[in-house]
Order: C-alpha cells, then sequence, then structure tokens
C-alpha cells in the first residue's frame, strides 16, 4: 500500500482504539500493527482478566508466593495430568 492517506476507516478506528497517535507511514506500519494487536489481545480484555484474579483471591497469592507447589494445578503437564489431593500433598 503505497498510499497511507486512502487507509479505511475501519482500519483508521482500530489505530485510535488502540491509541496510536502518529499519522500512518510505511516507517511505523509495523508499530501501528502492533498496537492494534496489543488493545484487540490483552488491553480489551484486561478488566476481564483484572476481575478473575481478584476472584482467585487466595488462590492466586498461594500461586505467587509458592510457583513450583502450584504449578501442577495451572499448568498441563502429560506426565502429571491428574491433580490429586494425594499428588498435590506428595509435591509439596
Amino acid at each position: 500500500m503505497e498510499d497511507f492517506a486512502a487507509v479505511p476507516d475501519r482500519v483508521s478506528e482500530l489505530l485510535v482504539q488502540a491509541g496510536f497517535t502518529k499519522q500512518l507511514s510505511k516507517d511505523n506500519k509495523g508499530g501501528a500493527m502492533m498496537s492494534i494487536m496489543i488493545h484487540s489481545l490483552i488491553s480489551s480484555r484486561k478488566a476481564e482478566l483484572d476481575q478473575f484474579a481478584l476472584g482467585l483471591g487466595p488462590v492466586l497469592k498461594a500461586a505467587r508466593e509458592n510457583p513450583t507447589v502450584c504449578k501442577p494445578l495451572f499448568v498441563y503437564d502429560e506426565e502429571n495430568c491428574k491433580v490429586t489431593p494425594a499428588s498435590y500433598k506428595k509435591s509439596r
């Protein structure tokens, strides 16, 4: 695309929503795309993620303080795919 003045309105709207405030050019089109991707993947879901973290409460605190102990509860591992009270006690 040589003529950046002819960018469709929808793309311009996405750039504004993503917080990209520069004039679109060949030199900054990668940055513009990155801004749109970050906004659509992370920023727009941040409130939901924050609410989820708040809901985890003491579980999140324990996971942050003891990441190796809590890892089997949150990370898939084919060898230890069945989390049971016995396997949790064994990992401590």
